[in-house]
């Protein structure tokens, strides 16, 4: 469209009554394109759901649950196309029969391996977990200067029973 729009302001650049309108319109698109990709390559970059979605991608379809990060979750489970379950405390973990993937703050690893003694760590990720915000916030997570989080991909083994 951009590319359309430049060709046409460059073909009728003679005709004056339609640069008033083309010139800041073509500045518009412009503006709108480059924030476009902008937003999209600092996302692609540091966003949770994209990268832990490249790790379990290849495992074995087990269950994913996300630990106090719902709407991470939801991405995950668009970027897996298959559901991803948000949870707020390990206590509901209990009743899950089976193995299973979780995607959790570093901070909490230690106390859901009080939990669950048979973990195998499969990554951890060094992103943003709250990615939207202001204008600000972009540029500093686009020029790498926002604080990142560590987040832990594990899988969790529990004996059969």
């Amino acid at each position: 469209m951009s590319l359309l729009l430049l060709v046409y302001v460059y073909v009728t650049r003679r005709q004056r009554q339609l640069g008033a309108v083309m010139y800041p319109v073509l500045a518009i698109n412009m503006l709108f394109a480059f924030l476009m990709l902008m937003t999209a390559l600092t996302f692609t970059k540091y966003d949770v759901a994209y990268h832990a979605a490249k790790i379990i991608q290849d495992k074995p379809a087990l269950p994913v649950y996300v630990h106090q990060m719902s709407l991470q979750a939801r991405e995950l489970g668009l970027y897996l196309q298959r559901p991803c379950n948000p949870i707020d405390d390990f206590g509901s973990l209990k009743q899950v029969e089976g193995n299973f993937l979780i995607v959790l703050r570093e901070s909490d690893v230690p106390q859901l391996v009080q939990q669950f003694a048979q973990s195998q760590r499969l990554a951890t990720l060094h992103v943003v977990i709250h990615k939207t915000g202001t204008f600000p916030k972009l540029l500093q997570m686009a020029k790498g200067t926002w604080p990142l989080e560590d987040v832990a991909i594990l899988r969790i083994d529990q004996p059969k029973s």
